[in-house]
Order: C-alpha cells, then structure tokens, then sequence
C-alpha cells in the first residue's frame, strides 16, 4: 500500500480535495458512524495540511465548497449502502 494520509476531519479533506493536487484513494469505514478520508501522503499534501494549521491557506470558495457536497454526498452513499 502506498504512503497514505488519513483523516477523519471532514473539512481538512475537503480542503485536501479541493486543491486538485492530493488524490483521494479511498474511504475506509471504521465504525458504522466513522470514516476515514485516505489520502496519497506526498511532501505537498504534507505542505498543505501544514497551510491549513497554520491559517494560510488559499483556495477558490466555489471549489472548496463543491468539493465538501461531493464528500457529504460519499459519506450518505456509504451509509446508504450499509443499511
């Protein structure tokens, strides 16, 4: 398996997802109300998730909110899908 990032933050992965840069392998159910997001762990998802922490981040407010009703709407599908 590849390096992986792996958050169960919901808007460090949207900000994650939005950037277009740090792929999104997958999300990995670990309880049946959690989920983690996992991510391709590169020296620039690293950097990213450093900008985020420390309030630097820049990113289109029209794509960044795009990309959190993609992630909610695999979230719903995932629970969907166990019921």
């Amino acid at each position: 398996m590849k390096n992986v990032f792996k958050t169960h933050q919901l808007y460090i992965a949207t900000y994650l997802l939005a950037t277009g840069n740090v792929p999104l392998l997958c999300l990995e159910k670990i309880s049946p109300k959690k989920v983690l997001f996992v991510f391709e762990n590169t020296l620039l998802c690293q950097k990213l998730i450093n900008e985020y922490w420390d309030d630097v981040a820049l990113i289109n407010p029209k794509k960044l909110f795009s990309c959190l009703n993609e992630l909610k709407d695999r979230l719903f599908a995932e629970r969907r899908e166990t019921l």
